[in-house]
């Protein structure tokens, strides 16, 4: 019935043997099913998605691979744009929706749909992200991303959150972001995560999707290691984050990860740490453990 389908396209997984079987129960419509995505997007329009391109050095087709997909979504409650800076003195509707995407990346066709679902279902959200997965120059996907909840820790080590994600448009605009075409994707978001106030991140204003709505091109997906070749500058952003939040501690480069190092701040007076050893009285393990303390 029409319940499973709103089960199965706004969250609901099953499990599958293989990728390729996720691909076809999650990614495949039959006619009822996109008759009914119609319904609801003629009843509930809502915002708009805007879908920041950073073209850098891609060429005109990468970008033209991203238009004919957000040109196939079921909901139109989109806008593709290319030039950052000049857009962002254009949205002026603080509900409306921001986010920026590598050349080339495509989207499930439902995508609008599920993201304009999620935004009523999370009135309290100013951040919304969701999974993704690679795409080949023939269309073959792999890799998939399935992202956990919000974590602060590893965003600020591992920048977990990628490129698929969406900020609200007034946080967009009281943000630090300046120059787009240079910040890398873990440098924007620092800097849009940092302009959220950090109660609301606590009450959940960072919300996660748990399906995969944005397909990265497999040569746009470059090892950590390899996206941190301006490391300086994405510590500076860490660092940032943590004085925008009144956090204390050290952000170091792990050069040999291509990560970050958080090092919270230790209280003062130091808290006793007590440390439970299930050996069962076999002190070959003890002694090892014990040292290592």
């Amino acid at each position: 019935g029409l319940g499973g389908v709103k089960d199965r396209l706004l969250g609901g997984h099953k499990a599958v043997s293989s990728y390729a079987d996720w691909i076809t129960l999650h990614d495949s419509f039959a006619p009822v099913e996109r008759k009914w995505i119609e319904s609801k997007i003629r009843t509930d329009l809502g915002a708009r998605f805007h879908f920041m391109v950073v073209q850098g050095s891609a060429g005109a087709s990468a970008v033209a691979a991203t238009r004919l997909a957000l040109e196939r979504q079921f909901d139109s409650g989109w806008k593709l744009w290319t030039d950052a800076e000049a857009a962002a003195s254009q949205i002026t509707d603080g509900l409306d929706w921001v986010g920026f995407f590598e050349p080339g990346t495509r989207f499930a066709r439902h995508a609008v749909f599920v993201l304009r679902d999620w935004v009523a279902r999370h009135p309290e959200a100013r951040f919304f992200y969701f999974d993704e997965d690679s795409i080949d120059a023939q269309g073959q996907r792999s890799a998939p991303f399935f992202k956990p909840d919000w974590n602060e820790e590893y965003q600020l080590e591992a920048g977990y959150l990628g490129t698929s994600w969406f900020v609200r448009a007034d946080v967009f605009r009281a943000s630090k972001l300046k120059r787009v075409r240079e910040e890398s994707a873990y440098q924007r978001a620092m800097a849009l995560l940092a302009a959220i106030p950090r109660k609301e991140r606590l009450a959940g204003a960072i919300v996660h999707h748990p399906g995969i709505l944005a397909h990265v091109p497999v040569d746009r997906l470059k090892p950590r290691v390899e996206c941190l070749t301006a490391i300086d500058s994405e510590v500076e952003a860490a660092r940032d984050y943590l004085t925008a939040n009144g956090l204390e501690g050290e952000i170091l480069p792990r050069i040999d990860h291509g990560t970050l190092h958080f090092l919270p701040r230790v209280p003062s007076p130091v808290p006793l740490v007590s440390i439970i050893i299930g050996t069962r009285d076999r002190l070959q393990i003890l002694r090892g453990v014990v040292e290592g303390i």
